[in-house]
């Protein structure tokens, strides 16, 4: 998935941080100034809900928007657990750019309600 992410986001200016693991997931979320977050839910060691329980309980990371990315359909759990947005998978590079542009080139957002 990130490597698909990087080829749809090719020439498109924004740059991709990854972390492969919750964590270097929750340093770098702390460490750098992210304007969006996408998490995975299925992801090795501790899975996506837990790592966005964590980034929205740490003071210095409550407020970095959350978008959870998944095949499973459950698009209420990631906004009760504190995401700002949802975007199934299979992902196709026009949903990508539509969301990233909402998140990152508009101003502050309020989290989108669920479905």
């Amino acid at each position: 998935l990130i490597e698909l992410f990087r080829r749809y986001l090719v020439g498109h200016g924004y740059q991709v941080l990854v972390a492969h693991t919750s964590d270097e997931a929750i340093k770098a979320a702390q460490q750098f100034k992210l304007k969006l977050i996408i998490l995975d839910v299925m992801m090795p060691e501790q899975d996506g809900w837990e790592i966005l329980q964590r980034l929205k309980a740490a003071s210095e990371t409550k407020s970095v928007p959350v978008m959870i990315c998944s095949v499973l359909n459950e698009p209420e759990i990631a906004f009760t657990l504190g995401a700002s947005d949802f975007l199934p998978k299979p992902v196709t590079q026009n949903d990508l750019l539509e969301k990233l542009e909402r998140w990152c080139r508009s101003p502050s957002l309020p989290a989108v309600p669920p479905i």
